[in-house]
């Protein structure tokens, strides 16, 4: 694929699906970074550019702030957003709600 990122978040890819895990490695090799956000240090933590050991049962909160960040600092594709998405607007009304202190304190 085109990915120029992977984000592994709450799995342990290399145990539980071993044939995506192979791919993440081939892809990490030839240049893809690679983001895990996992509480333990599996094996893609060594792969890894960055590495988020929040807290468990954080999952939900850590993809609520990173979510609320694209959206207020306008990082989406809003051409993307525009033509394959419905009710956007509730989406980004709704994260308006959600503290970025909670999301930091996992």
């Amino acid at each position: 694929g085109d990915a120029r990122c992977i984000l592994a978040i709450g799995t342990n890819t290399t145990s539980a699906h071993p044939v995506i895990g192979l791919e993440i490695k081939r892809a990490v090799r030839q240049g893809v970074r690679l983001i895990v956000a996992n509480p333990r240090e599996i094996e893609l933590v060594g792969l890894a550019d960055l590495w988020l050991g929040h807290y468990p049962g954080t999952d939900v909160a850590l993809l609520m702030g990173m979510m609320r960040v694209i959206v207020d600092e306008g990082l989406h594709d809003s051409a993307f957003v525009e033509e394959r998405t419905e009710n956007f607007d509730a989406f980004k009304e709704s994260l308006k709600g959600f503290d970025l202190d909670t999301a930091a304190s996992c």
